[in-house]
């Protein structure tokens, strides 16, 4: 049967006999060959496109963290889109209306993202709830510009591939190269790079090591070389981020992939050859003292031969597992059975060996049991340079009860969306570390309750209905959709267990991917307005899309302003930073710092009644933030004259929980309050 592809429909080339790979198609001209390549260079645009955001993203954006990072993500998905529906309004490309599962799974993004939005409402910290909002736009407007990449670009699948492991440079690579000279600045001696998580590479290796394993096993050699440097460096950034749940979701998604593949005996020859060149460099690297420091803030250099360890492994690896595959090629059925069956026996016996070793340690098979249950049930946490080696959720357990309690309190309509470390510090006033939920599923109920988690898994729903046209395609779109299924079924998984959802970058990675299967799966008809309806689309598109980028603009403008006041403030100019500082708090009316901000300069200014307002107004927004309470309790002492301070200091000391400013003496506590209005009497 011949299938080359369905946006080339004039193409087609033959399956070899065995069913294994297909063959390179055959052109009657070099003339026409060279035509056609080009022709097909010129439509992978669009993919260079999306890598680059992704790139700028990540590493502009603090991994798309913070407010630019978010803004641009949201403004480059959504311009697309207004772009896209302008043309095909305006009768410059024909609209193709995508599968309805496509619109219901953009829809329920994005109806989850109205939902936070409007529990800024009710938050128990309303900016939080702002940020969080702005990630779901973020996600929808990602899902929606999967619709625009799956009509411009004329193989999507394979081009999805190719981005995912092209970001490999930006997240894995650009991070090695940083630590190797100590250009960053970590919150853990883990490898974390420009996504600023170490458990955030996990998931993007998760995501991505199915569809690197997909070009590692090509026919094609060029392939098979990028596919394999690709590994490598994800088996790098694995190792180097000491990510156990990236670890896990990676291997029950490249099992998956060898599970379905037609070349499973080529993609494991690939991996095989692929783990014994990166090893002992990953393994050197966990060694250094930079993966090992525990003094903040981890700024320990890890030197230049990690570089060079590095790019000896990737390069081994490129030239090492192509020729791994191209003995796998050429082995028989017998050789083929005899090395999977190989491959079993030593899992087994090494599962075995790893069972029987922690037998030895914990007095029997009894006792190893119950350190592997107290480990998974316990709720202590995981020291950085022994990740790898504990079976511990790392306090997961202690959050994830806590995310339900916060669920079970207020079930309909949550705490607020992201509100989860202001739940977790009133829950534990006594422990010493906040977190974050580690869980999407319980991220959506402890935050926005019923109301939000309700359309989260109708796009749940609907993103598995589009993975799962995945059986209507054949040929190599099959193949590669096959590779993206798993990968994109890791993720999820891995989102269960660690929730990278501050990185909007991984966001713009993922989430376009479940639309590009369902639109190469799905047929549609062109559809074709009349002229006065084209352009009556036009407008209505460009407003609407322009419009929902307001709300992700404003904290970026509104952080912009406070900096200018703070650097005017610097240069004695208190009036004009009071006007900055009024126009922050204008612009994201959530943003507790715009309004202490205010306080300060209007104090500064003389005008003490004003002063307070704003801190009250502070703690109108936030009244459980117990920072807000120490600076009215500096207000207080110093510039009020009010009596007052030693109450705002005990109901900051109640809400403080793990922060450890509040672990000191009644003095120290006294100084931290100094600090907010620089000690200067009123």
């Amino acid at each position: 049967m011949c299938a080359w592809g369905r946006a080339i429909p004039k193409r087609c080339h033959c399956e070899d006999p065995a069913n294994r790979f297909p063959l390179q198609p055959h052109y009657p001209s070099d003339v026409r060959a060279v035509t056609t390549s080009l022709r097909d260079a010129a439509g992978g645009w669009p993919a260079a496109l999306w890598l680059a955001l992704v790139a700028v993203v990540a590493i502009g954006g603090a991994g798309g963290a913070s407010s630019g990072g978010i803004a641009l993500a949201a403004a480059a998905c959504l311009g697309a889109c207004a772009l896209a529906g302008v043309a095909a309004a305006g009768g410059v490309r024909p609209w193709s209306p995508p599968p309805r599962r496509v619109i219901v799974y953009v829809a329920a993004l994005a109806a989850v993202g109205l939902v936070s939005y409007a529990s800024i409402a009710w938050s128990l910290t309303p900016q939080a709830s702002y940020g969080d909002a702005d990630r779901w736009l973020v996600a929808a407007a990602a899902a929606a510009v999967g619709t625009v990449l799956a009509g411009l670009l004329r193989r999507p699948l394979e081009a999805a591939v190719w981005v995912l492991c092209g970001a490999s440079l930006p997240l894995i690579a650009y991070a090695i190269q940083q630590r190797a000279h100590g250009e960053f600045f970590q919150t853990s001696p883990r490898l974390q790079g420009v996504l600023g998580y170490p458990n955030a590479i996990g998931a993007y290796a998760a995501l991505s090591a199915p569809a690197a394993l997909w070009l590692a096993s090509s026919p094609q050699r060029a392939r098979r070389v990028a596919g394999c440097a690709t590994l490598a460096l994800l088996v790098l950034g694995l190792a180097l981020s000491s990510s156990r749940g990236g670890v896990l979701a990676a291997v029950l998604g490249c099992g998956i992939w060898l599970a379905v593949s037609e070349r499973r005996t080529e993609s494991g020859a690939a991996l095989l050859a692929v783990l014994v060149v990166t090893a002992p460099a990953a393994r050197w690297g966990l060694d250094q003292p930079s993966f090992k420091a525990l003094d903040v803030p981890f700024t320990v250099p890890a030197g230049s031969r990690l570089v060079w360890y590095s790019l000896a492994a990737v390069v081994a690896a490129a030239v090492l597992g192509p020729l791994a595959v191209e003995l796998a090629q050429r082995a028989g059925p017998r050789v083929r059975r005899a090395c999977g069956l190989a491959v079993l026996v030593v899992a087994v016996a090494g599962a075995l060996l790893a069972v029987v070793r922690l037998s030895s340690q914990h007095g029997g098979p009894i006792g190893a049991l119950s350190h592997v249950w107290h480990q998974l049930s316990g709720g202590g946490a995981v020291g950085s340079t022994d990740h790898l080696t504990q079976l511990s959720t790392n306090l997961r357990g202690r959050w994830w009860g806590e995310a339900w309690d916060g669920f079970t309190a207020h079930p309909w309509r949550g705490n607020g969306a992201g509100s989860f470390e202001t739940i977790d510090r009133l829950a534990r006033p006594d422990f010493q570390q906040a977190g974050q939920e580690h869980s999407a599923f319980l991220h959506v109920l402890s935050g926005t309750g019923l109301l939000g988690a309700i359309p989260a898994i109708i796009a749940l729903a609907a993103a598995g209905a589009c993975m799962a046209t995945v059986t209507r395609l054949r040929g190599a779109e099959r193949s590669a959709a096959l590779a993206l299924v798993a990968g994109v079924g890791a993720f999820a998984l891995h989102n269960q267990i660690d929730w990278e959802w501050q990185q909007t970058a991984l966001t713009v990675l993922a989430y376009p991917i479940p639309v590009l299967v369902a639109c190469a799966a799905g047929s549609t008809r062109a559809v074709m307005a009349a002229r006065a309806r084209r352009q009556g689309l036009a407008v209505l598109a460009a407003t609407a899309l322009a419009l929902a980028a307001i709300p992700v603009t404003l904290p970026v403008l509104s952080n912009n302003a406070l900096g200018r006041a703070d650097r005017l403030e610097t240069q004695g100019r208190t009036d004009e930073a009071r006007v900055e500082a009024d126009l922050a708090a204008a612009l994201d009316r959530t943003s507790v710092n715009a309004q202490l901000e205010r306080a300060s300069l209007l104090q500064q200014l003389g005008r003490p009644a004003d002063a307070r307002r704003a801190v009250d107004h502070a703690l109108s927004l936030e009244p459980e933030n117990d920072r807000t309470w120490l600076t009215l309790a500096g207000y207080q002492r110093y510039c009020w004259d009010d009596p007052g301070w030693r109450k705002s200091i005990d109901r900051a000391r109640e809400l403080a929980g793990h922060d450890t400013v509040f672990a000191g003496t009644d003095a120290e506590v006294v100084a931290a309050s100094d600090a907010c209005v620089g000690n200067e009497p009123g």
